[in-house]
């Protein structure tokens, strides 16, 4: 999964009930974590095995971004 912030400010994306590793530029994977910080006009790869059933958020960390519609949900089988 590709995390894209085409904003002009870093922003901290955060996912519930999963964990997930991010990919380097190298390919390598990071260490297993909920949350990555995206700089601003980056993007970020991550890895996540959706293995843990239900309806989960994600969400940009900042509460009033995340309200101000910077947010989604994943919903896993």
């Amino acid at each position: 999964m590709t995390m894209v912030n085409d904003t002009s400010f870093p922003h901290g994306i955060h996912l519930h009930g999963h964990h997930f590793c991010e990919v380097a530029d190298d390919g390598s994977l990071g260490d297993l974590r909920d949350t990555t910080l995206v700089d601003a006009g980056e993007s970020r790869d991550i890895i996540c095995v959706f293995d843990n059933p239900g309806r989960w958020m994600l969400h940009w960390h900042m509460l009033s971004h995340a309200v101000g519609g910077m947010r989604t949900w994943v919903n896993v089988a």
